[in-house]
C-alpha cells in the first residue's frame, strides 16, 4: 500500500465532515498485523509552477543583462540560495563547495515569494531591473 493523504482545509471549507467520514473507517481498516506511521501536520501550500517559471525568467533577465552564459544561470541560482538561506561549506570530490541550507523546490508559496523578492533586490544592486511578474502568467484566457 502506498501512502494516503487526507486534507482538512481551514474553515469555512465544508469538506471537513466528509473527509472525517472517510478517514475514520480508513484507519479502522488498517491491517493490525503491520505497524503504521501516521503523521498529522499543518498544510503548507508548496510553490507553484508559475512561481518557478517566473523565477527562471528573472534569472534569464539578470543573466542577459550581466552577460552570463545560459549555463551560468544554475550557478546564479545556487548563489542566490546561499545568499538568502545561508550555506555550509563541504568537500565534494576534492573541491570546497557552498551548499545552501534550503532548496527552492521545498519552499511554500510565501517563502518562495520572499526568496524571489530577495533576488529582485539583489539584481537591483547590480543595476538590473527585473520587472514585476505578468499578472496573467499561468492563467488561462477564456475566448468567446
Amino acid at each position: 500500500m502506498t501512502g494516503q493523504q487526507f486534507y482538512f482545509h481551514a474553515e469555512p471549507d465544508q469538506s471537513r465532515p466528509t473527509v472525517e467520514a472517510y478517514l475514520i473507517p480508513f484507519l479502522q481498516k488498517l491491517p493490525a498485523a503491520k505497524s503504521w506511521k501516521i503523521t498529522v501536520e499543518p498544510y503548507r501550500k508548496p510553490r507553484t509552477d508559475t512561481q518557478n517559471a517566473t523565477l527562471w525568467r528573472a534569472y534569464g533577465i539578470i543573466g542577459e543583462t550581466l552577460g552570463f552564459d545560459h549555463e551560468d544561470l544554475e550557478a546564479l541560482h545556487e548563489d542566490m540560495l546561499c545568499a538568502h538561506f545561508g550555506y555550509a561549506e563541504k568537500q565534494v570530490m576534492g573541491r570546497l563547495r557552498r551548499m545552501p541550507y534550503r532548496r527552492s523546490s521545498q519552499l511554500t508559496t510565501v517563502e518562495f515569494a520572499e526568496f524571489y523578492d530577495h533576488i529582485v533586490r539583489k539584481a537591483a544592486e547590480f543595476g538590473v531591473l527585473v520587472p514585476d511578474p505578468d499578472p496573467m502568467l499561468g492563467k488561462s484566457i477564456k475566448r468567446r
